[in-house]
């Protein structure tokens, strides 16, 4: 998969470049659901967009290898769990089509094969984060 993980790397990168990836997300994440919305009703955007650009990029790197960006899903995996933050595994699948939604508009390169890949690698991170 590393073929898939390069084109993820490059997509991101294109998508970081346009204007505003991250908010854009977040406008389209949180109207996916009014529980999810709910959740951040008093979020710090500035931070909360800085940590989200990391997280995605720790899903990356592990989806590469499965070594690198671990600590931050290890800590995102803590933070979302029933105890904490209490982010069930449905609500993942409006994370990930929301990133896919803005990824499709960002990239401007974005293809079939670019979207497969981002699923590749949002998928494995999902899974090790929902895996308590």
């Amino acid at each position: 998969m590393n073929l898939s993980i390069e084109k993820v790397k490059d997509s991101y990168g294109r998508c970081l470049d346009s204007e505003d990836f991250i908010g854009r997300f977040y406008e389209i994440f949180l109207e996916k659901d009014a529980e999810i919305k709910a959740k951040f009703v008093n979020t710090n955007f500035d931070g909360q967009k800085k940590l989200l650009r990391h997280a995605i990029l720790s899903m990356i790197l592990f989806a590469g290898d499965g070594l690198a960006g671990i600590v931050t899903l290890e800590k995102i995996r803590e933070t979302h769990d029933p105890k904490h933050m209490d982010i069930r595994p449905w609500q993942y699948a409006f994370w990930k089509d929301s990133l896919l939604q803005t990824v499709e508009e960002k990239d401007p390169k974005f293809d079939e094969e670019t979207k497969q890949a981002w699923s590749y690698v949002i998928d494995t991170g999902v899974k090790f984060i929902t895996t308590y």
